[in-house]
């Protein structure tokens, strides 16, 4: 939820940035006389497939189809709130002499477009410490060329080397092992290409 020119609002999307969104689109609605009540409503309804959409909340897994330096960045900002909010549970838990939460562990799949600045990208995915990496790509656009999950795979280990990084051709076998890799309480973030977190999409259906 958030507030804004006097009014709260309740958004079904994660990220600050979604915020920042909807306040634009709360300026074009009231200049169009839509009544804040069902401006309200509207904003808490709205849906967002595959702009950090949770389609299982434990472990928490994260669809994304964050595809450029700009749009990664609101991306792991998102993913840091969350793992900073635990942090804050665990500090207030550790004063009361109960057991601790254990640290939230991120793992990513991820798979590009060929024409993407995905150096950029992975220094910034590289700042949450992902601790295994399924390297694929998306099987259902043929007209979109995409980068070799081999050569990702090495650029990974370049920017995050204490992760392990996995080679995957099929996104279901990426998906299949990185959920073994993950527990209670973890983020599985699935990003870099839309056309990736939408084929994988399907399979939480």
């Amino acid at each position: 939820s958030f507030s804004y020119q006097e009014n709260t609002y309740k958004l079904s999307c994660l990220g600050i940035h979604q915020a920042r969104n909807a306040a634009l689109c709360i300026d074009i609605a009231r200049s169009l006389n839509v009544p804040i009540k069902a401006i309200q409503r509207g904003l808490a309804s709205a849906k967002l497939p595959l702009r950090m959409e949770i389609v299982h909340k434990n472990p928490l897994i994260i669809l994304d189809g964050a595809h450029n330096p700009d749009k990664m960045k609101t991306t792991v900002a998102a993913v840091k709130t969350i793992t900073q909010e635990n942090k804050k549970i665990k500090k207030q838990i550790r004063k009361s002499g109960l057991s601790v939460y254990p640290d939230i562990t991120v793992h990513l799949i991820l798979g590009f477009s060929e024409n993407k600045n995905i150096a950029a990208m992975l220094r910034q995915l590289a700042t949450l410490t992902p601790k295994t990496i399924a390297c694929t790509r998306n099987t259902v656009n043929p007209f979109r060329k995409v980068y070799d999950p081999g050569d990702l795979q090495k650029q990974c280990q370049k920017y995050m080397p204490h992760a392990m990084a996995n080679i995957f051709l099929d996104p279901a076998d990426a998906v299949q092992w990185s959920k073994k890799q993950t527990k209670k309480g973890d983020v599985l973030l699935i990003t870099g290409s839309i056309f990736l977190s939408g084929e994988i999409r399907q399979m939480f259906a």
